[in-house]
């Protein structure tokens, strides 16, 4: 073994000193930083979902199953991977106005109890903001989304509302 080796125990022990210039500058000043949201179209509204607390998924098709005597807003029940989770109509529940499409997507948002589904007309696109897109003065917004509304934002000439859907579907439901 060579002697200028030191066991591990005893290399733990001794003191370092770093040379000034290699000890990085700290910037001790906060930056804001972009936030990244899924962001959903319903009727003419922009809704934006944390990518990083909600849990979502897109299907172009799901089996299906209508309810009968039901508010026009439930759209279905279907089952996803074996779990039974609601379809809501939104742009009917909020009295939004509907883009002609061909085609219509389902969003399912958050997991298992707490999973429901809702119509899209157009796929969900990310959206990246800066604090500057914040908006200081919060705009028109329907009265059954309005509590479940954190922050508004104008990004790209559009309106995006950053959304707490569980906490919304968790009180359509209940209030139904």
């Amino acid at each position: 073994m060579d002697s200028a080796l030191l066991p591990p125990v005893q290399v733990l022990d001794r003191h370092f000193e770093l040379p000034e210039q290699s000890v990085p500058s700290v910037d001790t000043s906060v930056e804001k930083k972009a936030e990244s949201f899924h962001g959903v179209n319903v009727g003419d509204l922009g809704l934006l979902i944390a990518s990083d607390k909600v849990v979502s998924e897109i299907f172009e098709t799901l089996p299906l199953c209508a309810l009968p005597n039901t508010p026009p807003w439930v759209h279905a029940m279907a089952n996803q991977r074996g779990n039974i989770i609601p379809i809501f109509d939104l742009v009917i529940l909020l009295g939004l106005p509907r883009k002609e499409t061909s085609h219509l997507y389902y969003l399912v948002i958050g997991q298992n109890e707490n999973a429901f589904g809702m119509l899209l007309d157009r796929l969900p696109e990310k959206v990246t903001l800066r604090p500057e897109d914040l908006l200081d003065n919060r705009p028109p917004i329907p009265r059954k989304l309005a509590p479940f509304i954190k922050r508004s934002f104008e990004h790209s000439g559009k309106i995006w509302l950053e959304w707490e859907p569980l906490a919304f579907i968790s009180s359509i439901t209940t209030n139904a």
